[in-house]
């Protein structure tokens, strides 16, 4: 750094300030350092800097696992902006594992990173101490016992959106295929689709809810939905409330005879193979991480920063 300082004609501070972005240094002054630096080719020692500065720029990102695509292109995502602004990740997947979630987290804490992305496997995450000093931003999920800023979809009114169409067609008894009430995502779409069977006034004795856990493994899934429609003989539309039975849902329809409709939330068909067209909610999760780590980089500068616990991304509708 002295030989840098002698090149530029500058002092060892102003060096500093160029180097770490603190303080003020004139355009021209900048433009000389970073001059100095090039021509010398100086790399400054990063933990002796991070130590100095009481920083590591590394970002812990905790994720329920890497098997969703959904989940992938939220790391993908998170990847591409850190790198931009100059951060390296840590990621750790929690297999789902409240317990596992838990040593992560305060594994992260050890390790001093500058702030944590977390998507909860589980509301109920407790048992875990988490220092007022790390910023953290939650995906997706809240958290009961902690007061913690969390960007999330707007699930509930979304829904009024997705099935309008459908009953403007004369369509009035729908089956909806979801997920453990106990997971909050789940819970949410399910409110949106009995607010929306309110709204438009549908008898709600013909509504039917069908719960499946695909967690914990179901031998068949296709013939358990296959038999559920088949005692549901009024209906004529299926909504899903995850990809994973949109999708299901679309291949027994293509396989069978019975003339219903199918929407729900998910990218099941990218390509618009499909005919009709499916019309679907789907997730952004570009969007939903730009705001978390505007978020989380805010709560960095300044914790005290961020006021609102809760900010909410807009579901695109696939036409």
């Amino acid at each position: 750094m002295k030989d840098v300082a002698k090149a530029a004609g500058v002092s060892l501070g102003t060096v500093s300030k160029v180097v770490n972005r603190s303080g003020y240094v004139s355009p021209e002054i900048k433009e000389r350092v970073l001059l100095a630096i090039s021509l010398l080719n100086y790399k400054p020692n990063g933990i002796a800097r991070s130590l100095k500065n009481a920083k590591t720029n590394l970002i812990g990102v905790v994720l329920p696992n890497l098997e969703d695509i959904y989940l992938l292109r939220i790391l993908k995502s998170i990847e591409s902006i850190t790198a931009r602004m100059g951060y390296k990740i840590i990621y750790c997947s929690t297999n789902n594992e409240i317990s596992r979630e838990i040593k992560l987290l305060q594994w992260l804490i050890e390790k001093r990173v500058d702030g944590i992305l977390l998507y909860p496997s589980s509301e109920e995450l407790t048992d875990v101490e988490i220092p007022s000093s790390i910023p953290i931003v939650l995906l997706e999920r809240s958290l009961k016992q902690y007061q913690i800023t969390t960007v999330m979809h707007e699930n509930v009114d979304i829904c009024r959106k997705l099935i309008e169409p459908l009953v403007f067609k004369g369509n009035q008894n729908f089956i909806f295929l979801h997920g453990p009430q106990s997971d909050s995502i789940e819970l949410s779409r399910i409110k949106g689709f009995k607010k929306t069977i309110e709204h438009f006034g549908l008898n709600k004795a013909n509504q039917i809810f069908v719960e499946i856990d695909i967690r914990n493994g179901c031998n068949d899934l296709a013939s358990y939905i296959k038999e559920q429609l088949h005692r549901a003989e009024m209906a004529e539309c299926i909504i899903a409330s995850n990809p994973v039975l949109l999708a299901e849902a679309v291949k027994i329809l293509s396989k069978w005879d019975k003339n219903m409709e199918v929407s729900g939330f998910g990218e099941v068909d990218p390509y618009g193979l499909l005919s009709p067209k499916l019309r679907t909610a789907i997730e952004q999760p570009d969007e939903l991480v730009s705001v978390a780590l505007d978020v989380l980089f805010d709560k960095i500068i300044d914790q005290t920063k961020i006021t609102s616990k809760y900010f909410y991304i807009t579901l695109k509708i696939n036409e």
